[in-house]
């Protein structure tokens, strides 16, 4: 739901006018996450509206093919709405260059929005913000506390560079709902009556803070930076896209187990999210670490 509020932002911003809705264009990766590519259906845009933007050699979209996309669309006239960069793949944990996205977004003043769903939390570490940029430079930013904010599945958050931009596509009158003076969620989003989901998020944030939630991240990073150089010693081929702990790779030739035992295996365990991921044309194991075993349960 975050993904499609931030696009639907992007959509109004590009039709101030009375512009047509065939003649937008949104500009995505090959490897970007589902969710956008429904959210973009649900706003109505159909094949022909979207952009897809191949991977560099790091499994990050390519710049210099999206600066080139746009420059023939904005030839061919065009209107250029909106570019979702990806801040953490589902596949590898790749991180878009936002720097060079958000100079061609602002050049052609496009909607730049950030699927962060997967590494929005890891901006809580220094180190990552230094090499991927900061989330600050989108319009709308999504981010999935799930993913390493460890709560529970079903919490969404949006982040936007100014709030009343929601309230102008979403604030709607109705003779059975008071206008609050205060800050509204009835009249800033897609959903109106809901569960009190963000109590979960709210609890652990009181809990852990900042310096907890730092903590755990940075732990993660390590223990993944640790078997990625194992993997490596023993002869895997290793994919991996930033500092977030989520990694693909190749069992050697001579492995005595398959690729389904070790994934059966893991899921056993409990030890890490394990599945199969196929990366041009090859087969891979991803591995995604989310859970830190203790000895002892943290007070």
């Amino acid at each position: 739901m975050s993904n499609l509020s931030g696009l639907q932002l992007g959509r109004e911003n590009a039709i101030k006018g009375g512009i047509s809705l065939e003649r937008l264009r949104y500009y995505v990766c090959v490897n970007v996450h589902l969710s956008v590519y429904r959210s973009l259906q649900v706003l109505g845009a159909t094949p022909d509206n979207i952009r897809n933007i191949p991977v560099d050699s790091e499994q990050r979209m390519d710049v210099v093919a999206l600066k080139k996309q746009v420059d023939d669309d904005m030839k061919a006239g065009y209107t250029l709405a909106v570019v979702i960069a990806t801040y953490g793949t589902t596949s590898i944990g790749a991180i878009d260059e936002l720097a060079a996205i958000n100079k061609i977004a602002k050049k052609y003043r496009m909607w730049l929005h950030i699927d962060a769903a997967a590494g929005g939390a890891f901006c809580a570490l220094y180190t990552c913000i230094k090499k991927h940029g900061n989330l600050s430079m989108g319009d709308s930013v999504s981010i999935d506390p799930s993913k390493w904010l460890f709560t529970s599945y079903g919490v969404g958050c949006l982040l936007v560079s100014d709030s009343k931009q929601l309230c102008n596509i979403y604030a709607a009158d109705s003779d059975y709902w008071e206008m609050q003076k205060e800050v509204d969620n009835f009249q800033m989003s897609f959903t109106c009556t809901r569960a009190w989901r963000t109590l979960g998020l709210y609890m652990s944030m009181c809990q852990l803070g900042k310096k907890g939630y730092t903590q755990l991240l940075k732990q993660l990073s390590h223990i993944a930076n640790i078997l990625q150089s194992e993997l490596e010693n023993i002869g895997c081929e290793v994919h991996r896209g930033s500092l977030l702990p989520i990694l693909a790779f190749s069992l050697p030739k001579d492995c005595i187990i398959c690729e389904m035992e070790l994934i059966e295996k893991a899921s056993i365990e409990n030890v890490a999210y394990v599945t199969s991921l196929t990366i041009d044309g090859s087969k891979y194991v991803r591995l995604l670490l989310a859970i830190i075993k203790q000895k002892s349960a943290m007070c």
